[in-house]
């Protein structure tokens, strides 16, 4: 597991499972090193790092509902 395979959260760390990183991958096979190196402006680099925003959030948003029920979200 990757130092970027965890999000922390409020609510405590969420690993990210094999499913999401397969999706992730299927974005861009290199969007650590894009979220990572700000340098990079492109189009497809803005696109990796809206879908990163996007994905951050869901997990932000499950892991809060999964508190609300009394469970602690360990996977996404």
């Amino acid at each position: 597991m990757n130092t970027n395979d965890i999000i922390i959260t409020d609510y405590g760390v969420v690993t990210i499972s094999a499913r999401s990183m397969k999706w992730l991958n299927s974005i861009d096979p290199e969007w650590r090193e894009i979220h990572i190196n700000t340098r990079r402006r492109g189009k497809h680099a803005k696109y990796v790092r809206a879908q990163l925003l996007n994905f951050e959030t869901a997990v932000i948003v499950a892991a809060a509902i999964a508190w609300t029920s009394g469970e602690v979200l360990r996977k996404f």
